[in-house]
């Protein structure tokens, strides 16, 4: 294997360009290395047009190399209704196409990038086929250990080969030998992974395939806890937002992509690296998954229209922002040729004023001052059980209340 080498493998067609140019320059930005990155494309039927687009991503220590594969012999696998379509199974014979390299990282298209890649090559692999992580969706909501009889199921979207072993051991083989036999592998090339190498896995923490957009559907759906997450991976993160920093590799999963969807996970961070690949150019035909809300009322005033909505009130000229008043949590926010210059926020003891988003006013809301010293006073007895000090509290804030 060449010394100081990390050889990173994606697999797409001409669809699928767009998402595998963004994996890949995600994939440079992280990269810190002193070696090489050598980031080889599978190209099953991409023009030469996105081919050279491809090449511009070269860099002096990044080297772009395109494998053209023919997937005519794969077409068969395609199933109707599933996203996933038969050029999957190329990732069967990856340490084939790459016999200069013993260890290989493959990755999918539809994953963002954070820390540098290079550091994967530094897991030893020595005496299994790979290094993986346990997909939890899998295993938790839909047993798809137990439907294949494993003891646990991983992801195939972030797979360290042991390509060497699996040379050796002519594993490329079997893996197309089970497909054959087992066409109701509903998974594609994901099941069969799993079968073949029996457990014969390194099982790697979470960072290294971060499925979040997985986790927060089972947080909606099935009330799904962060100790829940960190039981089953062994961790113990703070918060999901640390989970997410932490991670090497965030694979955006499920059919809802950003490149379709403008307001979904990642959705902003992954337009920002698609502006500055060589594919920028392109237009994104990006829908909205979560649509705006019908307003209850409608009404006209010459130029302006004010529409009132379950949440809020907009106001606009022209269709220009003039002014917008949410009521939970109540919030002001003022626009001047469309352009945000105030907002005023009514917090339970104060009330913060903003101007042109530098110049701040604070200001003390005094809004139903009993209630709220009846409940913090409630707080401060449930606390320490001693009223004496909720009674100087209380005679503070009248004082306070009195000179304001």
């Amino acid at each position: 294997m060449p010394e100081n080498e990390y050889p990173v493998v994606l697999i797409c067609d001409n669809n699928y360009v767009i998402p595998t140019a963004v994996a890949v320059r995600s994939m440079i930005d992280s990269f810190r290395h002193k070696g090489k990155l050598v980031v080889c494309i599978i190209a099953c039927g991409v023009d030469e047009t996105n081919k050279a687009l491809f090449r511009r991503m070269k860099r002096r220590n990044i080297e772009i190399r395109i494998i053209d594969y023919d997937t005519k012999e794969l077409t068969i696998y395609n199933e109707d209704g599933y996203y996933v379509t038969g050029t999957a199974l190329v990732k069967f014979c990856i340490p084939r196409l790459l016999p200069e390299y013993d260890k290989i990282l493959y990755v999918d298209g539809d994953v963002l990038i954070r820390k540098d890649l290079a550091e994967a090559f530094e897991i030893k692999i020595d005496d299994c086929y790979a290094a993986v992580v346990s997909d939890m969706a899998a295993v938790v909501s839909c047993n798809w250990h137990k439907r294949l009889g494993l003891k646990n199921y991983f992801n195939s979207g972030v797979l360290l080969l042991n390509a060497e072993k699996i040379r050796r051991e002519n594993v490329e083989e079997k893996l197309f030998t089970v497909k054959k036999q087992h066409p109701d592998y509903c998974c594609m090339d994901q099941d069969v992974f799993n079968v073949v190498f029996n457990m014969n896995v390194k099982f790697l923490p979470q960072k290294w395939n971060m499925m979040m957009p997985n986790l927060l559907l089972m947080q909606k759906q099935m009330g799904l806890t962060l100790q829940d997450i960190n039981s089953f991976f062994g961790t113990s993160y703070g918060s999901m937002k640390d989970m997410e920093q932490d991670a090497y590799i965030l694979h955006l999963t499920n059919e809802k992509k950003p490149w379709k969807y403008s307001d979904i996970y990642m959705s902003q961070e992954w337009y920002k690296v698609f502006k500055k690949t060589p594919f920028k150019k392109m237009k994104l035909l990006r829908e909205k998954l979560i649509m705006p809300p019908e307003p209850l009322r409608s009404s006209w005033f010459g130029p302006f229209h004010k529409l009132t909505f379950e949440d809020r009130t907009d106001l606009t000229f022209l269709g220009i922002p003039v002014a917008r008043k949410r009521y939970n949590p109540p919030i002001s926010m003022i626009w001047l040729l469309g352009i945000p210059v105030a907002k005023r926020i009514w917090y339970d003891y104060e009330i913060v004023t903003q101007l042109f988003f530098f110049i701040r006013f604070r200001k003390a809301n005094w809004h139903n001052i009993e209630e709220k010293l009846d409940f913090c006073i409630s707080m401060i007895r449930e606390s320490t059980g001693d009223s004496s000090f909720a009674r100087v509290v209380l005679s503070q804030l009248a004082r306070a209340r009195s000179t304001n």
